[in-house]
């Protein structure tokens, strides 16, 4: 029987030997491919062989979820890597390429200033802490090194983690190749993560980087439903395209109260109790397991892909104080819409852990996962780097009105940061009927005239027109008195003076005045001494915000509008934590940056025309969107932390529709604007339905990926 038990087990050693023996050949296969396509590349891609003498591979991996295998090449001169010389050369399960990119040098030895460094790798962190304004004469302690080209040092007094100083190449914009010391800086008293190059002959600094994203959400698609009975609010995680394998739970009887996804915030849809919503092959043992062993290593809001935990201080450490679900994992804390931030705390914690564990858990199915460079604390021997779990930071202490997501190379932690949003007082205008289009709109103010604080109006609303070919700029005398009279009149900016056209809807009776913008902006309106001062408020709106309005007007829909600061009878603050819209836009950060060049390179979206911002609305849109949706339906981002109601136009320049009257960017939008956010706007507009054709999400793991 020992023997026969014995002839067993080396049977199954044997088969496991082989199995990786041939798991081992066919990645040397793929390798071997991807490099003879590299040199197959080299006429096309005017380069000379002496130019790709020296790539290294940076990362491999396959995604399981499609069997594409994903190679990516670093550019090297005298061993030294050139900086975000990369080339990613894509291969289906026969090997055979089916997408390639490579932003390579040609003609490197002309374009090289040096092979060896003038400055060491001590100077040049004393230079960057100088640039940083930090005590460069601080200098940490040095941990190792390996040979002359790579050394590594404690954080000290300038970085939270430990610095690793390279000898790299920085691209300088005449096109040459800078010899130069590349660092990391991730500061302890800023959410900034610098990634920087500082000369290696001089000290100059030639470039800096920061891996945290402000999405600045406080300045100022096409979405098909998903397959009736697609999400279960019990289990939200139970829907996954039939791209993925079926989705099951990993029943470690954790149990939270929380706004489950798709409900994107307090204000589209109700609170909800979750039953082991972890997936149990993204999560195999639950959302509080670290070591791989059956049962939680914690009962706060703690685990493998994320620990939340309050940071009110701004310390970007936990002070202890997380929530706890004790034996059972039951995180069921009070909530209240008319509670300040304050007030519920564990709730809000609770909710920004449940919100990023199902961004994970989702992202994993459809190739985010550990070899792609996912954010996990322990990969369970499934490849890449572990020791990255999210800090998730709930109320943070350094920011209002915003969020932010910092973003290093696999095996370094993500670091999100969630703000409290205070009312904000440039929202004069509120909607209150019709229901499709009312919330609260940004708004210009008027130097002349009362302002809206000091008379607050409440009317219906009115297009005022005069009586020349341009009748909505009402330069002269409004004549259809008998609409505008006791109205808030609607005109268009242009043509004369702002006061001269307030003065002209007061006339026609009007009690009060909206300029619409012929821009995606609003503007402070001056007055001229010589035109009697109104006495009714007048603000201005962005051109996309009147159209909404109009359009109503235009099919005889009445308008209530009140012009009024804020409604403060609710919670002074509102809690970002409770945005799960926001949440998963900060969490694509960490996805887009780790697989746009490898998961060990994290600085490639740093170019005016990266779709980065777009590529994280999208996964807001896709987590949030609801059975019955379509594309035409107007989805604003942002809504609950602006309080502009559920079908509120969000933060960007429009919502994100498929009908043109909503949305009507094209790319010739893009000229002039600048970065990050119009690029990415139009590009999450303009896939349209290609999406997912009819029945359901399949077809998106393909173009997470």
């Amino acid at each position: 029987m020992i023997q026969h038990s014995i002839r067993i087990c080396w049977g199954v050693l044997l088969l496991l030997f082989v199995s990786l023996s041939l798991v081992a050949q066919n990645r040397a296969d793929i390798r071997q491919t991807a490099r003879a396509y590299l040199s197959g590349q080299m006429d096309e891609w005017q380069l000379r062989p002496a130019d790709l003498s020296d790539v290294v591979i940076s990362d491999v991996y396959t995604s399981r979820h499609n069997g594409l295998t994903h190679v990516y090449f670093i550019q090297r001169y005298a061993g030294n890597e050139i900086h975000n010389a990369i080339a990613g050369i894509h291969l289906d399960a026969e090997g055979r390429v089916r997408h390639a990119t490579q932003r390579f040098f040609d003609r490197l030895d002309e374009r090289v200033n040096a092979t060896s460094p003038a400055l060491s790798a001590e100077k040049a962190m004393q230079s960057a802490a100088a640039h940083l304004d930090l005590d460069a004469s601080a200098l940490p302690r040095k941990i190792s090194q390996r040979g002359s080209k790579i050394f590594r040092y404690e954080g000290g007094a300038w970085s939270r983690s430990e610095i690793e100083v390279r000898l790299v190449y920085q691209p300088m914009p005449d096109g040459s190749l800078r010899l130069a010391w590349d660092m990391p800086f991730d500061l302890k008293d800023s959410p900034d993560h610098w990634s920087l190059r500082v000369d290696a002959r001089t000290g100059e600094m030639l470039d800096q980087q920061n891996y945290t994203v402000y999405c600045s959400f406080g300045d100022h698609g096409h979405i098909p439903a998903w397959p009736d009975g697609a999400c279960d609010p019990v289990h939200p995680n139970s829907w996954f395209s039939p791209a993925a394998p079926a989705a099951a739970t990993a029943e470690d009887g954790a149990t939270y109260h929380v706004f489950p996804a798709p409900v994107e915030s307090p204000i589209h849809g109700p609170r909800q109790i979750v039953v082991n919503p972890a997936d149990s092959i993204a999560s195999p043992f639950g959302w509080h397991d670290t070591n791989g062993n059956t049962g939680p290593e914690f009962t706060i809001t703690r685990g493998n892909n994320v620990h939340a935990y309050l940071d009110l201080n701004d310390l970007d450490a936990s002070s202890g104080d997380e929530p706890d679900g004790g034996p059972d994992l039951l995180f069921d804390f009070p909530y209240d819409d008319e509670f300040e931030p304050q007030e519920m705390q564990d709730a809000a914690v609770t909710q920004l852990f449940y919100m990023n564990n199902f961004v994970h858990d989702l992202a994993y199915r459809y190739g985010f996962d550990e070899p792609a460079g996912n954010f996990q604390d322990n990969n369970y021997g499934l490849g890449g780097l572990g020791n990255d779990a999210i800090n998730a930071e709930a109320q943070d202490g350094s920011g209002t009105n915003n969020a932010n997501f910092a973003t290093p190379p696999d095996g370094s932690s993500g670091r999100m940061q969630m703000f409290v949003w205070t009312t904000q007082p440039n929202r004069l205008v509120t909607v209150n009927e019709p229901l499709d289009i009312a919330g609260t709109y940004e708004a210009g103010e008027a130097d002349f005239g009362p302002s809206v604080n000091a008379t607050p109006v409440t009317a219906q609303a009115a297009i005022a027109l005069d009586g020349t070919s341009n009748a909505n700029l009402v330069c002269e005398t409004v004549v259809n008195e008998n609409e505008v009279e006791g109205k808030i009149a609607l005109l268009d900016r242009g043509g004369c003076f702002f006061e001269q056209k307030a003065a002209n809807a007061e006339a026609a009776g009007a009690v009060g005045v909206i300029i619409c913008n012929f821009e995606e902006g609003v503007i402070g309106m001056s007055g001229v001494p010589e035109i009697t001062n109104p006495s009714i408020p007048t603000v201005m709106l962005k051109s996309s915000d009147c159209r909404r309005i109009k359009a109503a007007l235009i099919n005889d829909v009445e308008v209530e509008i009140s012009l009024v600061q804020p409604n403060t009878t609710g919670p002074e603050r509102i809690d970002g934590d409770f945005d799960n819209g926001i949440i998963a836009h900060e969490y694509g950060h960490g996805i887009s940056n780790r697989l746009t060049g490898g998961p060990s390179q994290a600085g490639c979206l740093f170019n005016d025309e990266q779709m980065g911002e777009g590529w994280s609305d999208f996964f807001t849109l896709v987590t949030t969107v609801q059975a019955g949706d379509d594309g035409a339906k107007p989805r604003g981002i942002g809504n609950y932390a602006i309080r502009a109601g559920v079908d509120g136009g969000g933060i960007r320049r429009y919502p994100y529709s498929t009908d043109p009257a909503v949305n009507p960017q094209v790319y010739d939008d893009i000229i002039g604007t600048g970065a990050p956010h119009p690029p990415g706007e139009v590009w999450t507009a303009a896939p349209g339905a290609q999406y997912w054709p009819p029945g359901g999400p399949s077809g998106f793991d393909e173009r997470l990926i």
